[in-house]
């Protein structure tokens, strides 16, 4: 039905044209919209913060995981020297094995002579040798060094009958400025 222009009262039609909140076009205030882009920015930066976080505790993870498999194989290669082998250091000191007596000849030092590793031998160890360990690993398609150093405190008595001796092996490597370190002891026997 078409309604004829005739019959369209003009004078019910309001007079005046009010605007209110309610009858505008809806939309964000400059203050909400600064309020949103804070929040906004304020999570991405908890973003990233937890991304470099994770990053970080991947790289040490990382290094970890290289030192305990270093230090296996190396504790395999003490391994094969049997009980007879390890009573004395000077097995371990010879150049089949590469160990030294000291820390202090570890070379290069800037790599091996770290700050925080202990250079004591106490009881029941008869004596400690040192060792540094350079593993390659590609990332990225790009090879990377680490460097480790490690420590075995020997105690060739550790049964009344000698057949058993104690190997407590520490290996010790840097994590941005710290050093970190982890233990596994081994049994060498005949």
């Amino acid at each position: 039905m078409y309604l004829k222009a005739e019959q369209v009262n003009i004078v019910d039609a309001p007079k005046c044209i009010c605007f209110s909140r309610h009858s505008q076009a809806e939309g964000f205030t400059l203050v909400e919209v600064m309020v949103a882009m804070g929040v906004l920015l304020i999570g991405m930066l908890i973003f990233f913060q937890l991304l470099l976080t994770s990053m970080k505790l991947n790289q040490a993870n990382k290094q970890f995981m290289i030192a305990q498999k270093t230090v296996s194989q190396e504790l395999e290669l003490v391994k094969t020297i049997g009980y007879t082998g390890i009573r004395s250091n000077s097995v371990l000191v010879s150049s089949n094995f590469g160990y030294s007596a000291a820390l202090a000849s570890l070379t290069p030092a800037a790599n091996y002579q770290i700050d925080g590793i202990d250079t004591t031998c106490n009881a029941p160890a008869s004596y400690c040798v040192y060792k540094g360990l350079k593993v390659t690993k590609t990332v990225s398609g790009n090879p990377v060094d680490y460097y480790y150093t490690l420590k075995l405190a020997v105690d060739p008595g550790f049964l009344a009958y000698p057949a058993l001796a104690q190997v407590d092996t520490k290996v010790y490597w840097k994590v941005g400025n710290t050093t970190k370190s982890t233990n596994i002891l081994a049994f060498v026997g005949l």
